[in-house]
């Protein structure tokens, strides 16, 4: 399974996108419910978590949300 970041955003949408019609398992990390519905049907979302590995809220939420996960991309860094 792998685990996006930034799913409902221009790069992690796509990136969605194209691991789901590959056939792989994707669970789509999302801060906020009411904007996953741009996700493919058939996506995990993981609701309610920080998407800054530095700042944890909610312990128990980001650890259930990589629970499961073979890998985790890395988002490419933004650069003005």
């Amino acid at each position: 399974m792998y685990l996006i970041t930034g799913s409902t955003g221009n790069v992690g949408r796509d990136l969605v996108d194209q691991l789901h019609k590959k056939g792989h398992e994707v669970r789509a990390l999302v801060r906020d419910a009411s904007r996953a519905d741009v996700l493919p049907k058939g996506i995990d979302i993981a609701v309610g978590v920080s998407t800054t590995l530095t700042v944890w809220s909610k312990p128990s939420a980001e650890l259930k949300a990589f629970s499961s996960c073979t890998s985790v991309p890395a988002p490419p860094r933004h650069r003005p």
